[in-house]
């Protein structure tokens, strides 16, 4: 096969806009999530799912850091995302040190001062 022939071709295509896709449009610490800016409008999402459909049917590439709750709501549907998985979720969108305070507070949230005064 010639250079820049084949399915090589495309995953380092998708694998390059994916990077990009969350360097630049994806904000989260292990997961990731979306971020809504002013310049990508519902033309530019679409053309992001496309992407997304397209190299996940035809070249078996899913990106990986997407945040599993904002998959089961785009795919399923928000009644589909059940508590323990958004919380799972966002466990990993924070950094470790908003994790570790994350889950001292809730693992001695009986020990914590009542603020609700």
């Amino acid at each position: 096969m010639e250079a820049g022939e084949g399915t090589g071709v495309i995953r380092d295509v998708l694998t390059e806009f994916w990077f990009q896709f969350f360097q630049s449009l994806a904000i989260g610490a292990a997961s990731k999530v979306p971020v809504i800016r002013h310049n990508y409008q519902k033309r530019e999402w679409k053309a992001i799912g496309r992407l997304l459909l397209y190299g996940y049917k035809k070249e078996g590439i899913f990106p990986l850091p997407l945040s599993q709750a904002f998959i089961f709501n785009c795919i399923l549907g928000e009644e589909n995302v059940y508590d323990e998985m958004l919380l799972n979720s966002f466990r990993t969108y924070i950094s470790e040190d908003e994790k570790e305070t994350m889950n001292y507070c809730l693992e001695n949230r009986e020990n914590l001062p009542d603020n609700s005064d």
